[in-house]
This record gives structure tokens, C-alpha cells and sequence, in this order.
């Protein structure tokens, strides 16, 4: 793997999703993409073949992440979304919230 990062592009690619995929979505695929391509069900496979899955293993790895972070960054340009419900963040985290004991 190169040091260059991966755009979401290339992610959707590996993982065989549209760019703008919702999470769900990339967690399935990814999920299906990792069961084919894990080393560890490769029980008679070449030193080769271990390796080759363990990259390929790897870029599904990184794509999903690349997804994830693309998928949170849409919401945090989002006006009035949030990955937290009103009021989770916790005490002083907004008006109405209690101000202390």
C-alpha cells in the first residue's frame, strides 16, 4: 500500500458502492468484501497468497474508514444535523440543560 490516501472514489470502488453511500450500506459491503478476502479463511494457501489477501484486506480496511469519514463529514455540513441527538452531549452542552448541581 502507498502512502497516498485514498479518496472516497477509489473507497466506493474497492468496496463496490456509490460514493455517496449511507453507512449502512458500506458496513455491508464491507462486511461481504472482508469475509471473501480475510487470510484467516485461507487455510492452504500460499506464504504469497497470505499476503496478497492480507493487502487486499487492508485497502477494504482503509476504504471503509475513508467512507466512514466521508459519511460524517456530509453530516457535519449538514444545517441541524448532528451525530448526537439534542441534549446527549451532556450537562451544559446547550440551552435547557442543567447548570450544575
Amino acid at each position: 500500500m502507498s502512502d497516498r490516501t485514498m479518496t472516497p472514489a477509489e473507497a466506493a470502488a474497492i468496496l463496490e458502492v456509490a460514493v455517496d453511500a449511507e453507512l449502512e450500506q458500506v458496513e455491508r459491503a464491507f462486511r461481504f468484501q472482508a469475509q471473501r478476502s480475510h487470510p484467516d479463511r485461507l487455510t492452504a494457501a500460499s506464504p504469497a497468497e497470505l499476503a496478497a489477501a492480507a493487502a487486499r484486506f487492508d485497502r477494504i480496511t482503509q476504504a471503509r474508514a475513508v467512507l466512514r469519514e466521508a459519511e460524517a463529514e456530509r453530516m457535519r455540513r449538514v444545517p441541524g444535523s448532528s451525530a448526537y441527538p439534542p441534549g446527549a452531549a451532556g450537562r451544559g452542552a446547550g440551552p435547557g440543560t442543567a447548570a450544575g448541581p
